[in-house]
């Protein structure tokens, strides 16, 4: 009985640690020399998260993000940012790589639960973030590729990717302030 109440507690840490490690190793993947990661949980406080789920028309998951400081020796090349968005019944977690100024450079899905939709981790149909920020649109069909069989899960990406841009300049003040 002691040890099934130990592996239940330390469950959720291990399955963290494999999201982390597969996060990290795509951000270090995504640049071609060494670079140097900081990871700070960021608090999303109100008014900024309420203006970002606003416009993009999208909860956040949680009350807070997973944001990566990315630098080589004293340069910041950028930040990463993990989310989870809904799916049709389970979450989807994105990572998008931003550079200072708040544009996609990279945009990934970590772990994908559904059973259907998952074309959304297609990297071709993925690069349709990239060089997008805050102000660019997003709309499915146009500027992003629409994917037949996986309305909920595109629409979830897209306006999941789209929030992240949104509050990016709040994260990245945070995240350089503390």
């Amino acid at each position: 009985m002691r040890t099934s109440f130990l592996l239940l507690i330390c469950l959720p840490v291990w399955l963290n640690a494999g999201i982390r490690e597969s996060a990290e190793n795509l951000i270090c993947a995504f640049y071609p020399e060494p670079v140097h990661i900081i990871l700070k949980k960021i608090p999303l406080y109100n008014p900024p998260r309420i203006r970002a789920e606003r416009k993009a028309g999208q909860r956040f998951f949680k009350k807070w993000l997973y944001v990566w400081r990315i630098s080589r020796q004293d340069s910041t090349l950028g930040y990463a940012v993990l989310d989870n968005v809904k799916g049709k019944a389970m979450p989807i977690t994105i990572l998008a790589v931003l550079d200072t100024s708040g544009v996609i450079r990279q945009a990934s899905i970590v772990k994908y639960r559904e059973t259907v939709g998952g074309a959304v981790q297609n990297g071709n149909w993925l690069a349709g973030f990239i060089g997008r920020d805050k102000s660019s649109s997003y709309k499915i069909g146009r500027e992003i590729d629409a994917i037949s069989g996986a309305t909920i899960s595109v629409r979830s990406v897209t306006r999941g990717m789209y929030k992240l841009t949104l509050i990016f300049p709040y994260i990245k003040d945070i995240f350089d302030a503390t």
